[in-house]
C-alpha cells in the first residue's frame, strides 16, 4: 500500500513539474511594471498631477524569459533638465518615445504589445515672485556745459522672475533713466528698461524725481 501512494506521489510530482516547465515556456501574454525614474527637473515647477512613478507594459514571451526580467526590476531614465524651459507649457512624453524606451530594456525574446499609460501628458509652471533692486538713475541728452543732478538719483525697481531664476537677474540688467526736460518742471519722468528676458518691471518708485541744472 505504501510503495502504490509512493508512486502516485511521485507521478504526481512528475506532472507538476512538466506542467510547470510548460507553463514557463509557454508564450503568453504577461504584464510587468517598470518603474519611472525623473532626473534634472526643476524643484519649484509646479504639475497639474504627479509624474507617473511607474508604467504597466505587457509584452509576449515565455514565462521564464519574464520571470528574470521582472526580477531584474526593470526601469527608465529620463533626463527633465531641458523640458521646463517657458513659463508655462506642457510635458508630453510621446507615445513613440515611451515605445522606444521600453523596447531598448525588453529581452530580446519579448515582443512589446501595449503600455499603460500610453504616454505621458502633463500642464506646467513655473512659479513667479517679485524681486526688488535699487537702481541708479542716468540723464539722457544733457546739453553741453550742464550738469544736471536728481532728487533721489536712485529708485527701487520691482520685477517679476521666476523662482529658479531669481539669482539670475540683477542690477546690472535694469537701465533706469530720464531725458533732459525740454521745458522747465518740478519733477520728470523715470524710464525703465529691463535687458534681461528673465523678468519684467511692475513698478517703480517713486515714478517720478526733482532735479536742479548747474550751469
Amino acid at each position: 500500500m505504501l510503495k502504490k501512494i509512493l508512486t502516485y506521489l511521485g507521478f504526481v510530482a512528475l506532472a507538476a513539474l512538466i506542467w510547470w516547465g510548460h507553463a514557463f515556456n509557454t508564450v503568453r501574454d504577461n504584464t510587468v511594471e517598470v518603474r519611472m525614474i525623473y532626473t534634472g527637473r526643476p524643484s519649484d515647477v509646479k504639475m497639474s498631477s504627479p509624474l507617473p512613478p511607474s508604467i504597466r507594459i505587457h509584452i509576449l514571451d515565455d514565462g521564464n524569459h519574464v520571470r528574470h526580467f521582472r526580477n531584474s526590476k526593470p526601469s527608465l531614465t529620463f533626463d527633465l533638465k531641458n523640458a521646463f524651459r517657458e513659463d508655462q507649457g506642457e510635458f508630453n512624453l510621446t507615445g513613440e518615445r515611451l515605445r522606444g524606451a521600453v523596447e531598448d530594456i525588453l529581452p530580446p525574446s519579448s515582443r512589446l504589445e501595449s503600455i499603460e499609460p500610453e504616454y505621458i501628458r502633463i500642464a506646467y509652471s513655473h512659479p513667479r515672485t517679485e524681486k526688488i533692486l535699487s537702481v541708479p538713475v542716468r540723464v539722457r541728452n544733457v546739453p553741453k556745459g550742464k550738469r544736471m543732478h536728481l532728487f533721489p538719483n536712485t529708485v527701487e525697481v520691482t520685477l517679476q522672475v521666476r523662482l529658479d531664476q531669481y539669482r539670475d537677474v540683477t542690477e546690472n540688467d535694469i537701465d533706469v533713466y530720464c531725458d533732459y526736460p525740454k521745458n522747465p518742471a518740478d519733477a520728470i519722468k523715470v524710464q525703465v528698461e529691463v535687458k534681461n528676458k528673465k523678468a519684467r518691471c511692475t513698478n517703480v518708485k517713486p515714478e517720478k524725481v526733482e532735479y536742479i541744472v548747474e550751469i
